[in-house]
C-alpha cells in the first residue's frame, strides 16, 4: 500500500519538477480522474509482481496461507483508504509543493497502521481501532489469510464505511483544489506553481 501514496503524490511532485504539471491541469481531461487512472494501473502491475513474490517465498518456506473469495471484501476496503490518503497527500502536494520528508513519515506511520494487530484489542480499544484508516481491513486480511477464519462481516461493514469516507472526502477535497467553479483554467495550478507556469509557453 505504500506504493500508492508515492504513485499520487509523487507524481505530482515529479510533475512539477519537470514543469508538465500545469500542461496536465490545462487538458481536458480531469485531473483527479488521470491520477486515479495512472494509480491503478501501477496498482495492477505492483499486485502482479507481488502475488509472484509471495508465492515464491510461500513455495521456499513452506508456509500456508489462506486465499478464501471473501478476502477480496476487505482488500478492496484497504484499498480505498490507502488511494484515500494518497488523495490527502496530493492535496498537500498542491499546497505546499515539496512533500518528499513529509512523505517518508506518513509512510512509516501508515505501516505501523497496517502491522499493528489491532484485531486483537478489547474493550474501547477495539472501538477506536475500527475507526482508524486502513486497520480494520488489514486485521481482517490478517484473519482470513493467516488465522483461516470468516469473514466478520459487521466488522467489515464498519471499516467499509469508514474507509469509503475517507476515500470519498480526500477525493472531494482534492478535486476542489484542481478546479474553482466558472473559471476555465486551474486554479490549483496556477494557484500553487504559478512560479513555474511563469516561465512555461501557456503563459
Amino acid at each position: 500500500m505504500l506504493f500508492i501514496l508515492s504513485d499520487i503524490a509523487g507524481g505530482l511532485q515529479n510533475e512539477a519538477q519537470t514543469g508538465t504539471l500545469e500542461q496536465l491541469f490545462l487538458s481536458p481531461f480531469n485531473a483527479s480522474k488521470v491520477f486515479l487512472v495512472r494509480a491503478i494501473a501501477s496498482l495492477t502491475i505492483q499486485i502482479t509482481l507481488n502475488i509472484s513474490i509471495l508465492l515464491i517465498i510461500i513455495a521456499i518456506t513452506g508456509s500456508q496461507l489462506s486465499f478464501p473469495p471473501s478476502l477480496v471484501f476487505p482488500f478492496i476496503t484497504v484499498l480505498l483508504g490507502a488511494y484515500g490518503l494518497a488523495f490527502a497527500m496530493g492535496a498537500l502536494a498542491l499546497l505546499l509543493k515539496r512533500v518528499q520528508q513529509l512523505l517518508g513519515i506518513f509512510q512509516f506511520a501508515l505501516l505501523f497502521l497496517l502491522s499493528v494487530p489491532t484485531e486483537t484489542w478489547v474493550g474501547s480499544g477495539k472501538m477506536f481501532a475500527l475507526f482508524l484508516p486502513m486497520t480494520s481491513g488489514a486485521g481482517l486480511l490478517r484473519d482470513l489469510m493467516a488465522r483461516g477464519l470468516e469473514l466478520n462481516w459487521g466488522q467489515w461493514a464498519i471499516a467499509s464505511s469508514t474507509e469509503s469516507s475517507i476515500f470519498l472526502w480526500d477525493c472531494s477535497y482534492f478535486t476542489r483544489l484542481n478546479a474553482k467553479p466558472n473559471e476555465g483554467a486551474d486554479w490549483a495550478a496556477t494557484k500553487a506553481f504559478a512560479p513555474i507556469a511563469r516561465n512555461s509557453c501557456f503563459i
